[in-house]
């Protein structure tokens, strides 16, 4: 027996309904709401202010700086404003 995997998204009906009726279309596709998401949880780990990280998100996409395609500007632009690791030898 072959295990299925399911590709439609179980809540999509709610897209298409926000769709249809308020004339919605997400700004970012699945890998990059995926990538903020655990972007948000690694700053969680790092102690970093949640309630920054989310502003800064939140700017990053209502700017354009997140749009499909250019996920990879969005890394760049995060990796840029992390604190960098600092070795104790």
């Amino acid at each position: 027996m072959t295990a299925r995997i399911r590709m439609k998204p179980r809540f999509s009906g709610y897209c298409e309904r926000a769709r249809s009726q308020l004339n919605w279309t997400p700004r970012l596709d699945l890998v990059q709401g995926l990538g903020l998401t655990v972007d948000w949880y690694k700053a969680f780990q790092r102690g970093q202010d949640l309630r920054q990280v989310s502003l800064e998100q939140l700017e990053l996409v209502l700017d354009g700086a997140v749009t499909n395609g250019t996920s990879q500007a969005h890394r760049n632009h995060l990796a840029a404003r992390l604190p960098q690791p600092t070795r104790s030898d």
